[in-house]
C-alpha cells in the first residue's frame, strides 16, 4: 500500500479525536455540572488549572471511538478518507477478535491509555515523554526489519490501499459543500439578527437554529440543491433500496428535515427537557452530539444517518464552467454585502477606538425590546420610591450587618454612592462602621492611623491616600480620602471607621500572590474578620452595626434561608462558600445582603469570562422605562427575586431564585453612565513603599513604576465598557471565520474546476 495513504489516515484520526476530546472537555465544563453537580467539571478553577481533565476526555473519546471502528471491522474516519482496507494475512475480511485486538487493545491500551495513565497519576512528564519516545523507536525499529508495525503483528492484520482515490474526494467535497451552506446560514442569521432586535428577543443560536430549519426546507424542494452541493456539483438520487434511481422532492425533503433533526431539532428538545437554558451550553452540546449522530454512525454504516433513512445517495456531476463562475461569484457578492452590512450596523452602534477586521468594538449589549414580559418589572419599579442611599440606610432599622455586593472592582459611580451614605448623620450616628474586601486585615493600623490624622493640605493628604495600599480601583482611593476629610469635622465618639478584611496583602509590593489563594479559606477569613468584631461591640455595647461592602459572588448569602440555599449541592460547589453566606450563617436574623444591577458573568471559557445582562436585559430595559430613576427595594414577593439566580449558571435553569440569594438589590447608574478612574501619586506611593521595606534593587523599583504616574486621570466610559464585553465580539468572529473559511472554499474549488475545465473525469480524481 502506499505509505502516504496509511500516514495520512493516522493524521486525520488524531486530529479527529484531539478535536472532538476539546468540544467534550468544554462542553463538560460548560452545562454538565448542573446535571451532575458532584463531578470535578462543576468547579471551573480546578477544572483549567491543570490539563489531566483534558487528558480523560481523550480518553474517554479515544475508547469509544476505537470501540465503535472495531465493530466497524476496523474502518477509521482516516481509513475511509484515504480508500484504506483492513484485512488479515492472507487479503480477508479479519475476524472480529483480531480487530478487537488491534483497535483496543493495541492502539488504545498499550499506545494511548498506558501512557496518558501514567501521566494522570502523576508520573513526571519527562518520564513519560521518554517512555513514549523510546516504544517510537522500537515500533520504526520494527518497521524497517518486519515492514509491518507492531500493531500488524500483533493482531495478525494489514492495512491496504484500495484503487483510486473516489471516496476521498467525495468527503472533502461534501464538507466543502457544507462549509459552504453554514457560511450562508450564519450570515442570514447576523442580517436577521439585526433586523429582529427592535421587535423581540432571541438569542443569536436560536435564530440560526431556525434559518437551518428553514434552509433545509427551501432546498428539500429544490431537490436537496443547496448552494454549496450545487457549487460543487453534487446531487442527489435514490439508491436502489428507494426504486427510484432520481431525486425527488419527497426524497429531499426527508434527506433535509431527517438531518435537521438529527443534528438540532432532537438534541435541542432534549436539552429542553433537561432544562438547558444557556444558548452556549445549548450551542456546544449541540456541537458535540452532532459530533457523535455523524461521525460514529458513518464509521459504522460507511455512510450518514440521514442519508440511510431517506434512501438517498449523492452523485457527483460537475456543474459547466460558466455555471460555477456564476454561482461562485454570487456567493462572494453576498458574503461581501453581508459583511458590509453587518459592519456598518455594529459600527453605526459603537463608535470607538478599538478594531478588529473593520468592527467597532461592540461595547453595548443589544437592548432588549418592549414586550409583555418587561411590564410586570417596570410597573413594581415605579411603585418604589426609595432611593439606593435611603435604602441602605433604612435597612439598618431590621438588621446590624449590611452586605453590599460591589458591581466590578474598577467601577467608580458605586464608590460616589457609598461616600454619599456614610456621609449622612444616620450613619454616622447610628452605624460608622465599613469593612471592605480592598485592604489587607494585616494592615488595619495603618489606615486607623489615617483616618484619624488631619493633614495640611489636599497634595498631601492624596500622597498618603496612596502609600495605604495598591488601588485596583480609582473609586475607593476617592472614598478613602473623603473619609478622612469627614473623619477630621467629626469628634473622636462619631467618627467613621474603616475596616480591612483582606487576608491578600495589598502592598504595591506584594508578599503574597494575589492567585492561588483558596477561595473557602479566603472568604471563611474575610467573614471571621466581621464575625469577631461585631461579637466584641456588642461584649462591649459599642456601635455594632456595619456596612460589608465585597465584590460579586463574595456577597452571596441566605436571604432564603441557610437551609434551603446548603441543601442545594450545585450552589455551594459552585461558589466554594462565600463572605456573605458565612456572616449570614452566624448572625441569620441579623444580615443582610445587596445585590447590584450589573452585567453578570454567565460562564467562563479558560479565564475567558462571558458577560450578560441579567434576563437577557430585561432588568436594564424596565430600570430604562422608569427613567433610570435609582431605586432600592427588596427582593422578595417582586418580579425580580422570583427570576432564577443566573450566575455561571453552567448550562441549566437554576432552582434557586433571587431572593433566596440576596435581601434587596439597588439600581444606581445605568450601564453606559459608569466609569473608571485612575488615582494620583501611584509613582510616587511605589517609591516610598520601596524605601520603607528598604527595596535597593532599582530594577525592582522600575518594573512597578514602569507604566505609574503621579498624575490623577479620568477614562471615559469606552475603556469601562470595553474591559467587561468581550463576549459581544463572539457573534463577529464566528461570523468573519464562518464566511472567511466558505469564501476560500468557494475561490479554492473556482479555481480548480477552471484548471480542469476540459475533463469532469480528471476533475473527479
Amino acid at each position: 500500500m502506499k505509505r502516504l495513504d496509511r500516514f495520512t489516515s493516522t493524521v486525520i484520526d488524531i486530529i479527529f479525536l484531539s478535536v472532538f476530546s476539546v468540544i467534550l472537555w468544554i462542553t463538560a465544563e460548560s452545562s454538565s455540572g448542573h446535571l451532575f453537580p458532584r463531578t470535578v467539571f462543576l468547579d471551573e478553577f480546578s477544572m483549567f488549572r491543570t490539563v489531566s481533565y483534558g487528558v480523560i476526555c481523550f480518553l474517554v473519546t479515544s475508547f469509544v471511538y476505537y470501540c465503535i471502528v472495531a465493530l466497524s471491522g476496523g474502518a477509521t474516519l482516516g481509513k475511509i478518507a484515504c480508500n484504506c482496507q483492513l484485512t488479515d494475512s492472507r487479503g480477508k475480511t479479519p475476524r472480529k477478535l483480531r480487530v478487537f485486538v488491534r483497535e483496543v487493545v493495541c492502539k488504545w491500551l498499550i499506545f494511548i491509555a498506558t501512557p496518558l495513565f501514567l501521566f494522570i497519576r502523576g508520573t513526571s512528564p519527562m518520564l513519560v515523554l521518554a517512555l513514549v519516545g523510546a516504544c517510537a523507536v522500537i515500533s520504526l525499529i520494527v518497521r524497517v526489519i518486519k515492514r509491518k508495525t507492531i500493531t500488524d503483528i500483533l493482531s495478525h492484520t494489514q492495512v491496504h490501499s484500495i484503487e483510486g482515490r473516489w471516496k476521498a474526494g467525495k468527503m472533502l467535497l461534501s464538507v466543502s459543500a457544507a462549509a459552504v451552506d453554514f457560511g450562508i446560514v450564519f450570515s442570514i442569521t447576523l442580517l436577521l439578527d439585526t433586523a429582529v432586535q427592535k421587535w423581540f428577543y432571541a438569542s443569536i443560536f436560536d435564530l440560526l437554529f431556525a434559518v437551518m430549519l428553514a434552509y433545509a426546507v427551501v432546498t428539500g424542494f429544490l431537490k436537496g440543491r443547496t448552494a454549496g452541493k450545487y457549487l460543487l456539483g453534487i446531487n442527489l438520487r435514490g439508491t436502489p433500496k428507494s426504486g427510484n434511481g432520481k431525486a425527488s422532492v419527497n426524497m429531499s425533503l426527508k434527506y433535509g428535515l431527517y438531518k435537521f433533526g438529527l443534528l438540532v431539532a432532537i438534541p435541542y428538545f432534549a436539552l429542553y427537557v433537561l432544562n438547558i437554558v444557556d444558548p452556549y451550553a445549548i450551542f456546544l452540546d449541540i456541537i458535540l452530539i452532532a459530533g457523535v449522530t455523524v461521525v460514529f454512525p458513518y464509521i459504522y454504516f460507511k455512510q450518514t444517518l440521514w442519508s440511510r433513512w431517506a434512501m438517498a445517495s449523492k452523485e457527483i456531476k460537475p456543474r459547466s464552467v460558466k455555471q460555477t463562475v456564476i454561482c461562485a461569484l454570487c456567493l462572494l457578492l453576498f458574503w461581501t454585502g453581508s459583511y458590509t452590512f453587518i459592519r456598518y450596523d455594529n459600527n453605526r452602534k459603537h463608535s470607538n477606538d478599538t478594531v478588529l477586521w473593520g468592527f467597532h468594538f461592540p461595547y453595548k449589549f443589544p437592548e432588549y425590546p418592549c414586550v409583555k414580559k418587561v411590564e410586570p418589572y417596570t410597573e413594581f419599579m415605579r411603585t418604589q420610591s426609595l432611593t439606593p442611599k435611603e435604602y441602605l440606610l433604612k435597612l439598618f432599622e431590621r438588621y446590624d450587618i449590611v452586605v453590599l455586593e460591589e458591581t466590578a472592582h474598577g467601577e467608580s459611580t458605586q464608590w460616589e454612592m457609598i461616600g454619599d451614605m456614610v456621609s449622612d448623620t444616620v450613619f454616622i450616628t447610628q452605624v460608622g462602621n465599613i469593612f471592605t474586601e480592598y485592604g489587607s486585615a494585616m494592615h488595619q493600623a495603618k489606615i486607623d492611623a489615617f483616618l484619624t490624622t488631619s493633614f495640611a493640605d489636599d497634595t498631601i493628604l492624596e500622597q498618603e491616600t496612596a502609600i495605604l495600599m495598591d488601588y485596583m480601583s480609582g473609586g475607593f482611593y476617592y472614598f478613602i480620602k473623603r473619609l478622612n476629610r469627614l473623619n477630621a469635622e467629626l469628634p473622636d465618639s462619631l467618627k467613621v471607621r474603616e475596616h480591612y478584611t483582606d487576608i491578600i496583602d495589598w502592598d504595591y509590593f506584594s508578599t503574597r500572590r494575589r492567585t492561588g489563594i483558596e477561595s473557602e479559606n479566603r472568604d471563611s477569613l474575610m467573614a471571621q474578620v466581621v464575625i469577631d468584631w461585631y461579637k466584641q461591640q456588642l461584649t462591649e455595647q459599642k456601635r455594632h452595626k456595619c456596612l460589608v461592602v465585597t465584590n460579586t459572588r463574595h456577597a452571596f448569602g441566605y436571604a432564603g434561608g441557610v437551609e434551603k440555599v446548603k441543601n442545594s449541592t450545585y450552589f455551594l460547589h459552585l461558589t466554594h462558600g462565600n463572605q456573605g453566606q458565612y456572616i449570614a450563617e452566624a448572625f441569620p436574623d441579623k444580615t443582610a445582603n445587596i445585590a447590584q444591577n450589573r452585567n453578570m458573568v454567565s460562564r467562563s471559557f479558560y479565564y475567558f469570562p462571558l458577560y450578560a445582562p441579567i434576563r437577557h436585559g430585561i432588568w436594564d430595559k424596565a430600570h430604562a422605562l422608569n427613567g433610570h430613576k435609582p431605586v432600592g427595594f427588596d427582593l422578595k414577593n417582586s418580579p425580580f427575586g422570583d427570576d432564577s439566580f443566573e450566575y455561571r449558571q453552567r448550562g441549566a435553569r437554576s432552582k434557586l431564585r433571587y431572593s433566596d440569594i440576596f435581601t434587596g438589590i439597588i439600581f444606581n447608574k445605568p450601564f453606559m453612565e459608569q466609569r473608571e478612574i485612575y488615582h494620583p501619586y501611584r509613582k510616587y506611593a511605589i517609591e516610598q513603599e520601596a524605601v520603607r521595606k528598604g527595596i535597593s534593587d532599582r530594577n525592582t523599583v522600575l518594573r512597578q513604576t514602569r507604566y505609574s504616574s503621579n498624575e490623577a486621570y479620568f477614562e471615559d466610559n469606552m475603556r469601562w465598557a470595553n474591559s467587561i464585553s468581550l463576549s459581544n465580539f463572539a457573534g463577529i468572529f464566528f461570523f468573519i471565520i464562518c464566511i472567511g473559511i466558505a469564501a476560500l472554499t468557494v475561490v479554492y474549488h473556482l479555481l480548480r474546476r477552471l484548471i480542469y475545465k476540459k475533463g469532469t473525469k480528471q476533475l473527479q480524481e
